[in-house]
């Protein structure tokens, strides 16, 4: 009996030694001829991808496809070749349920990374950037957590009281952490709004600057008197915020009031004058000059224009010489500008 025992133990470890041969052997043959046309694909689509570039993506992306996911749909082929035990089984589907998402978190990643180089063409912005890392992080994160849970069913492990136990965990951690999390959101609001981005020149409540750095929680504005001003995300994106920087022009409304013993041919060439003064600058838009109102001490008149330009500093500067020279116009005519007075008789 024992001699029998004996040899009933040594077939059925030979048979598993076999089995093993034959799998690993077949696993190997597979990862070769996978690996071959891996090789062939990229080759091909290289020499087709010199003005193409949808597929050198492609190519890109077969280039960088791990050996691993090779190696799982090699053992997951040379599984169906012969029969396996449930815990064999078992482990070959853990390893190619592993490898799948590793995968897929790589191409997440790298699908990312070519959105945000599309979005932003070449240019280089430090707040997006971080956020885009954030964003890229938790996808793989979320990626990573499926795979975990499905490889955990498949090892036998009740995942639903995980799953309620994350849950739970989830809303305990919004709650402890829900300004942290109002900053985050806020932060994304404005990445994909874009109401302003770095170097704009905002105004809010009593607040004007320009924005120095747009952060995951905060944005960082250099006030005008030099101050460096920082507000939460949420805060920022609560307020009526004019962005200056977005203005494709800047109007512009003079009030000049004059003397009412100007003469009445001089009063008729103010209007012809100013538009002239206007539209000998760069950027301007000359709309209209009237002779509004008739007050109490003087005569008003009412210049509408525009300047088409963005930059402030540069707004600022044309409007200066365009008051300057109304102001030398009515010096060289002697047009005098009218100012409140008031007469008082004193009787002896």
């Amino acid at each position: 009996m024992e001699t029998f025992e004996t040899i009933k133990n040594f077939l059925i470890e030979e048979n598993k030694f076999s089995k093993a041969v034959v799998f690993f052997t077949a696993s190997a043959l597979i990862f070769i001829i996978l690996s071959a046309i891996k090789s062939t694909l990229r080759m091909r689509l290289k020499k087709a991808a010199k003005n193409n570039k949808k597929i050198k993506r492609i190519t890109s992306f077969i280039a960088e496809t791990h050996y691993m996911l090779i190696f799982a749909i090699s053992f997951e082929i040379a599984s169906n070749l012969i029969t396996l035990s449930k815990t064999e089984e078992m482990i070959i589907n853990t390893f190619v349920i592993a490898s799948v998402f590793l995968e897929l978190a790589s191409i997440a990643g790298k699908s990312l990374n070519l959105i945000f180089s599309k979005i932003h063409q070449g240019k280089k912005y430090k707040s997006s950037e971080t956020f885009f890392n954030i964003i890229i992080v938790l996808s793989k994160t979320a990626i990573y957590s499926a795979g975990l849970i499905i490889i955990l069913s498949n090892l036998g492990f009740k995942v639903s009281t995980l799953v309620t136990s994350l849950g739970i965990t989830s809303i305990a951690f919004a709650f402890a952490f829900q300004n942290i999390l109002s900053d985050l959101f806020s932060s994304f609001t404005i990445y994909v709004d874009k109401p302003f981005v770095q170097n704009d020149f905002i105004r809010f409540d009593d607040v004007a600057g320009t924005i120095i750095k747009i952060g995951i929680r905060s944005t960082r504005i250099l006030s005008l008197n030099g101050e460096e001003i920082i507000l939460s995300n949420n805060q920022l994106t609560n307020k009526t915020v004019r962005n200056y920087t977005k203005m494709k022009k800047r109007r512009v409304l003079l009030s000049h009031s004059v003397c009412y013993d100007t003469e009445i041919s001089k009063l008729e060439k103010i209007p012809i004058e100013i538009k002239k003064i206007i539209e000998s600058h760069k950027d301007t838009e000359y709309s209209r000059s009237n002779l509004k109102e008739l007050s109490d001490y003087s005569i008003i008149f009412e210049t509408e224009y525009f300047i088409s330009s963005p930059d402030y500093a540069y707004f600022m500067e044309i409007n200066e010489q365009i008051n300057l020279e109304i102001m030398k116009y009515f010096k060289s005519k002697k047009i005098e500008f009218a100012y409140p007075t008031q007469n008082i008789n004193i009787r002896k």
